[in-house]
């Protein structure tokens, strides 16, 4: 939390990104666009020298793709518009699968 309070995920796609987010003393980054910024290898290889930052890839991730993110250490969560559907109940039900793929 910076400033007001208030939680937030600030999005990163580099290592200059992340640095920026460490000088503030923050650990916890949306990692966005994820796919277009060279996926699941680029996060390994932007992870490595940032040891403590934890991610939350959204952009291109995908239920089906959301499980080979998930088992990467740095990553807490993942997101995306695949979560939402077109009612509240529709919406809970897609929540509730995807947090079945993490358990």
């Amino acid at each position: 939390m910076i400033g007001s309070g208030l939680p937030f995920l600030p999005g990163v796609a580099n290592a200059g990104d992340i640095m920026r987010g460490y000088d503030l003393g923050l650990r916890y980054f949306k990692f966005f666009p994820a796919e277009t910024s060279g996926g699941i290898k680029a996060l390994r290889a932007l992870a490595a020298p940032f040891y403590e930052a934890r991610f939350c890839p959204t952009g291109g991730v995908t239920f089906s793709s959301a499980p080979n993110w998930l088992v990467l250490e740095p990553v807490l969560c993942v997101g995306g518009s695949w979560l939402i559907g077109t009612s509240l109940e529709e919406t809970e039900l897609l929540a509730r699968e995807a947090v079945s793929l993490k358990t």
